[in-house]
């Protein structure tokens, strides 16, 4: 049977199927102690981190005993005064991992190049970032996967690693004439990516 008239049934029975992919990605949540300096007068206060990026190599296999990483993706702030929203680069070095029979304990060392704008003034800096990260981590070979709701039926394969860890990071955004730095410790977590289609109901 061909893929059109595969689509067609589907049609034909209520659904319309829709292609999705998602790649290997990573999150992160955190919060702690930031200061900001302006005009001689420094304010502290928590913030909230979240960011979230693709991280390309955790979807090869021959590459789950990696010494390094690289990612990108988009970094949202928000404290008392500002919120923050921008995109990062990031290096990493894996110095010390530690396997137990599929899982790997792993020790990451990473570096972050940031540019922000302040949401309110439209202003955009540079800044950057220093983490320690332990994560516990597991590849997984492709594997599929079914999920239905009443809103849409989700089919689809997936490859690449799942993983938690909890990381402490400090932080600078360099504005001017008003330095801010942060210590941040948070949680992070790693999805494989995912591809297929959502059969969305034309009718209910």
């Amino acid at each position: 049977m061909s893929l059109s008239v595969a689509c067609l049934g589907l049609v034909v029975s209520g659904c319309v199927p829709l292609p999705y992919a998602v790649p290997p990605v990573r999150g992160d949540v955190g919060t702690g102690f930031q200061t900001e300096t302006v005009a001689g007068n420094t304010s502290a206060f928590a913030p909230l981190f979240l960011t979230g990026g693709v991280f390309p190599m955790g979807l090869f296999s021959r590459l789950k005993e990696r010494y390094f990483d690289i990612g990108f993706g988009g970094v949202y702030s928000l404290d008392a005064t500002r919120q923050r929203a921008g995109g990062y680069v990031e290096a990493d070095a894996v110095p010390y991992q530690l396997t137990f029979t599929s899982w790997r304990l792993r020790c990451v060392a990473g570096l972050q190049g940031r540019y922000l704008a302040d949401l309110s003034s439209g202003q955009w800096s540079w800044g950057g970032a220093a983490r320690l990260t332990w994560e516990w981590a597991t590849f997984e070979a492709p594997f599929d996967y079914t999920d239905h709701s009443k809103d849409a039926i989700l089919v689809g394969v997936g490859q690449g690693e799942f993983g938690a860890g909890l990381y402490l990071e400090f932080a600078t955004l360099f504005l001017p004439g008003t330095p801010s730095y942060a210590l941040i410790a948070g949680v992070s977590f790693r999805l494989p990516a995912l591809a297929g289609l959502a059969l969305v109901p034309i009718w209910h």
